[in-house]
């Protein structure tokens, strides 16, 4: 009798009809749950990649939003086409709304981003350019952007934007963030803290041209104990980095490529002179006592360099273009609106007129910088002196200009400059250690 095993002089038997049909079934109930999930992805659209509408108890409230900034930013440009452009960082989120008079009727876009650096921006900038030629585009710098140390952050993907490095358009479906928005874990996680988070208030709030919501700060700050316990974290954390070195050493040059962070800038700046637009550069008008945390940092002659190296930049790409030199506003100044009292400690309740904290300021202000650099006139009787254009002519007077106005600033608020001063001296006696 034939042994069980041997298959001599046999054909190998066919599956049963059931394997297949079991096959089938798994198959299609695999289909069936990611299509599903698909589907629920694409309808709460928590990183509003499709565009979905918004649906009361369902997705209203875009939580996820703000974690996936660079994603959601880059698929907007795409659907709203701006013709002006504001770029920036979280404070020009704040700041600037692309409302403001100064735009016109004509669509604009707030693309700041959340600790963005130059080359980020080179890229936003060439993305939404390379979907429609843009006419009208403000650009707000802030020193950190410049640190050729700091790297692009972790949601920013070059494959999804419309142009490649040199400004050059590209047609790019982003078939991997559709892919990831649709199926990937993560995104079901987002999709279910989203459906979760309705009913609550989020920390953050976007509106659909890309600015963050200019009042919904307000109950945050109180939250958190007013405006002075926001000021002094802010500051601690900054001061903290540069004193115990985790992570912010400052240098504008790669020491591996040799490459500028202003290098990032002047192609920035060629590229809207080959265009014909518009542009407006500008210094961040951060409070007087972020400026006083970069002194205390060791940072001041840094400061003095960048602003310098912006008008070098500014100067040599217009001259090269054989055009003129494009706007550059230093609103990095000591003015009574950049040193607004900061309200006591254990004043929860009040809020500031210009500042939710050191850099971030609120749309009140953001109007008055647009009005001064447009040339509009502002309804704010001391907006006239806030700021001041800068080119090669005066660069060094108004340098000058800022130091003697920053001495004035410490002798009459000693106390905020003594906090910052404890501050550091407490940070470099713990790294002493």
């Amino acid at each position: 009798m034939p042994s069980p095993n041997s298959s001599a002089g046999s054909t190998p038997a066919s599956p049963p009809a059931h394997f297949w049909r079991y096959v089938r079934i798994y198959c299609g109930l695999f289909l069936l749950v990611w299509g599903l999930v698909a589907v629920g992805n694409a309808v709460v659209d928590p990183y509003l990649v499709f565009d979905s509408p918004d649906i009361q108890g369902v997705n209203a409230i875009r939580t996820e939003f703000v974690t996936h900034l660079r994603l959601g930013k880059a698929h907007a440009v795409r659907r709203q086409q701006p013709r002006n452009l504001i770029l920036g960082s979280s404070s020009a989120e704040y700041g600037f709304d692309p409302e403001h008079p100064a735009f016109g009727a004509e669509p604009t876009y707030n693309l700041g981003l959340s600790g963005v650096n130059m080359y980020e921006l080179l890229r936003f900038f060439q993305h939404a350019h390379a979907i429609r030629p843009l006419r009208k585009v403000v650009v707000e710098v802030q020193l950190y952007m410049f640190n050729a140390r700091r790297p692009p952050r972790p949601d920013f993907d070059e494959e999804r934007l419309a142009a490649g490095p040199e400004g050059d358009r590209r047609i790019v479906a982003s078939p991997r963030d559709v892919m990831q928005a649709l199926f990937s874990f993560q995104a079901v996680a987002s999709s279910i803290k989203t459906v979760r988070s309705q009913g609550k208030r989020p920390h953050y709030r976007y509106l659909a041209n890309g600015q963050r919501h200019p009042t919904w700060n307000a109950p945050n700050i109180q939250r958190k104990g007013g405006h002075r316990k926001v000021f002094r974290a802010r500051e601690r954390s900054f001061l903290e980095r540069r004193a115990l070195a985790l992570g912010y050493e400052f240098s504008f040059q790669d020491s591996a490529t040799g490459r500028s962070t202003f290098d990032e800038l002047a192609q920035l700046l060629s590229q809207a002179h080959a265009s014909k637009m518009e542009l407006y550069l500008l210094v961040s008008p951060s409070h007087a006592r972020e400026w006083e945390a970069m002194r205390e940092a060791g940072l001041w002659e840094h400061v003095e360099r960048w602003k310098r190296e912006l008008v070098r930049v500014n100067t040599e790409v217009a001259d090269r273009a054989g055009k003129q030199a494009f706007p550059l506003w230093d609103f990095g100044v000591y003015h009574a609106i950049s040193c607004e009292a900061v309200p006591v400690e254990g004043d929860a309740k009040s809020l500031m007129r210009w500042y939710w904290d050191d850099a971030h300021y609120r749309k009140e202000l953001g109007d008055i910088v647009l009005d001064r650099i447009t040339g509009r006139r502002s309804s704010e009787p001391s907006a006239h002196a806030f700021g001041a254009k800068i080119g090669e002519a005066d660069l060094e007077g108004h340098l000058a200009r800022v130091r003697k106005a920053a001495a004035a600033y410490r002798k009459r608020h000693p106390r905020d400059v003594g906090e910052l001063r404890r501050t550091m001296h407490r940070l470099q006696r713990q790294n002493s250690r």
